[in-house]
């Protein structure tokens, strides 16, 4: 019988053990539902656990921040994994956030406008 050596065992069990926390998967959550300050501890929680968890795909948060990293996003794919997260928030918090991000989409009007204003 072919036995596996010890050492690749032992790394197995090492990728086992390191897994998403529920810090982690929460950053994430509120990255998705749009607090873009988040975006950073998302990212990092999100690189830190990728070549560890084996089946990731499972795992919304990681599915998520995978097209939310992808140069060539499927964009309504990346839609339907950010309506399972904020799903999983509370009210309160997926309100909180909307409000973040509409307050940053304005902003981002109002610089386009005042760079429009500003070559004429």
């Amino acid at each position: 019988m072919n036995q596996v050596p010890t050492s690749h065992t032992a790394r197995i069990a090492e990728r086992q053990a390191i897994v998403m926390t529920d810090g982690e998967k929460r950053e994430i959550q509120l990255y998705a539902a749009g607090n873009r300050g988040k975006r950073e501890a998302a990212e990092a929680a999100y690189f830190r656990c990728l070549p560890n968890l084996e089946g990731h795909r499972k795992i919304v948060e990681m599915s998520f921040m995978s097209e939310a990293t992808n140069k060539v996003p499927d964009l309504l794919l990346r839609a339907r994994y950010r309506k399972e997260l904020v799903a999983k928030l509370a009210p309160s918090e997926a309100a909180e956030c909307a409000l973040m991000e509409q307050n940053f989409q304005r902003q981002r009007e109002e610089a386009k406008q005042a760079a429009k204003g500003a070559t004429k």
